[in-house]
């Protein structure tokens, strides 16, 4: 969950301090019956009934969650002027817990400096100052808060501008394995809109390379979740066909899921289109509309965007085929590969474990290199690769390295691969092992491992060039678009270098 980790072992003592009149365990108690967990079952009126015990004693937490439950009419009637007095009434008290480094407090006293409303600590809203707060709470941990950093990054609100800080943000928040979106509406709130962000900024190139169909896939998941503005705007991208294939049925079952959940936008855009389907499109929207439930599962709706592994691919035709090792992608759920141009969605035309060896898809022109048989490669001869290792830690620049061929057989003997002393990390497997023509005569699969305790020193393996035209003979249609070796004399290196560079991609797994 995204909410503060309980200090108290479990619930039943929890509640043995309660009972005996403890503000704070009265308060964890509530929240406990509000979400649910450590074997309590959701109960808003026993919620709302421990909330208001440690109300009552002026628990500035309790004061401010009561003040939000009347301001908004859950778990009790709307009553706009008790929730504001309590909110007021919480204030001092959590100004000084968040001074002292509380990051719930820390989080309440971002979002009030945000609201701008119904504050006595100051009678204006100030975005600088609610960043301030926020982040201290978003270092905590606190998802909400590292939304709304998130989001105040993105727009520059009070602060500057820093979009790929915004998304370095979104891109934790779906990356945490501790939140409930079920039962936890901070989180469920938090993870849809840190979607949605990730889905503005792939479309409009802010923080992020921009790619239409990445874009879509973000705002489909966050529709997934329940947000309305992200339901909105997915049904405008099946309208237009705006990172996916026009569908006005689509288009038309998410106006319908939007307007039953009282968005205006959605109503406005139903009215607009629904004279322009016809009967099947409009019985076939309403039956999908009337089936979807929201998706509160963390798998479904979060861990399909979750990058699992990385590695490095090269294009070998120029209408999108490219290679790269058959074990990165063996597992996938969804495979992309980014460029120079953009993050592009891949499927597997081919795998082959022997070789470890894949051949993907994208619809996409790119610059390709040309595949050699090495069998005139020999001892000594020099290559080099590019690829994107430890993309976390040494960013996303390609990296170049350079060695020779040291052995014309691979680990124990194995025919089909060169040991080469190219320096290689993690990321750099699927790369092209280059030679100084400018063909690709190898492709990077791995690293000999720690032997009895020993690390090897640049004991690399790449599968020679000759098995992966071999491979590629049942791909009659792939082969007839490769490029011819280069032949005669050397390539300048630095346009060898460039064309390499400029024929590569990071592949990610999903």
């Amino acid at each position: 969950m995204g909410a503060d980790n309980n200090p108290l072992e479990n619930h039943k003592s929890v509640k043995a301090l309660a009972v005996k009149g403890d503000a704070a365990a009265q308060f964890e108690f509530s929240n406990l019956y509000r979400y649910g967990g450590q074997g309590v079952e959701p109960d808003n009126a026993k919620c709302l009934s421990w909330l208001k015990k440690s109300a009552d004693q002026n628990y500035s937490k309790a004061l401010i969650n009561l003040g939000e439950v009347y301001l908004r009419g859950e778990i009790a009637p709307k009553d706009e002027a008790k929730g504001i007095s309590l909110i007021k009434r919480s204030e001092v008290g959590l100004l000084g817990l968040a001074q002292s480094g509380d990051a719930f407090a820390q989080e309440k006293i971002g979002a009030l400096f945000q609201s701008g409303k119904q504050l006595g600590i100051r009678n204006q809203n100030n975005r600088a100052k609610a960043f301030e707060w926020l982040l201290k709470a978003a270092n905590q941990g606190r998802v909400w808060a590292q939304k709304s950093v998130a989001m105040l990054l993105h727009y520059g609100e009070g602060i500057k501008k820093d979009p790929e800080a915004a998304h370095n943000w979104a891109k934790k928040i779906i990356s945490r394995t501790d939140l409930d979106l079920e039962n936890d509406p901070a989180d469920l709130e938090s993870v849809s809109h840190a979607l949605y962000l990730l889905g503005v900024q792939c479309e409009s190139g802010e923080g992020t390379l921009m790619n239409s169909k990445q874009a879509a896939d973000w705002y489909i998941k966050s529709a997934e979740l329940g947000y309305v503005t992200a339901q909105h705007k997915v049904a405008q991208l099946y309208l237009k066909g705006e990172g996916v294939k026009i569908d006005y049925s689509e288009a038309y079952k998410w106006t319908l899921i939007g307007s039953k959940q009282g968005d205006i936008r959605s109503k406005k855009l139903l009215n607009e289109i629904k004279d322009t389907l016809t009967d099947e499109q409009r019985s076939r929207a309403h039956r999908n509309s009337r089936s979807w439930v929201k998706k509160t599962s963390y798998e479904a709706a979060v861990m399909s965007s979750r990058v699992k592994t990385e590695g490095t691919g090269f294009f070998i035709t120029s209408n999108g085929y490219l290679i790269t090792n058959q074990h990165l992608v063996k597992d996938a759920a969804g495979i992309s590969v980014r460029t120079s141009k953009g993050e592009f969605t891949a499927r597997v035309v081919k795998l082959d474990i022997l070789t470890d060896l894949a051949v993907l898809k994208v619809d996409e022109e790119h610059v390709c290199l040309p595949v050699s048989s090495s069998r005139k490669v020999g001892l000594g001869d020099k290559v080099f690769t590019i690829g994107f290792p430890q993309r976390g830690i040494q960013g996303e620049s390609p990296k170049y390295t350079h060695g020779v061929i040291n052995s014309l057989a691979g680990l124990k003997d194995d025919p089909r691969q060169f040991q080469i002393s190219v320096p290689l990390q993690p990321g750099n497997s699927g790369g092209p092992l280059v030679d100084e023509n400018g063909n690709v005569i190898g492709v990077v699969t791995a690293s000999l491992k720690p032997q009895a305790g020993k690390v090897p020193q640049l004991v690399n393996y790449a599968v020679k060039g000759s098995y992966v035209n071999s491979f590629l003979e049942s791909l009659p249609s792939v082969l007839s678009k490769m490029k011819e070796p280069n032949v005669g004399g050397q390539v300048d290196r630095s346009k060898n270098i460039r064309s390499v560079q400029d024929s590569i991609g990071i592949i990610i797994v999903r």
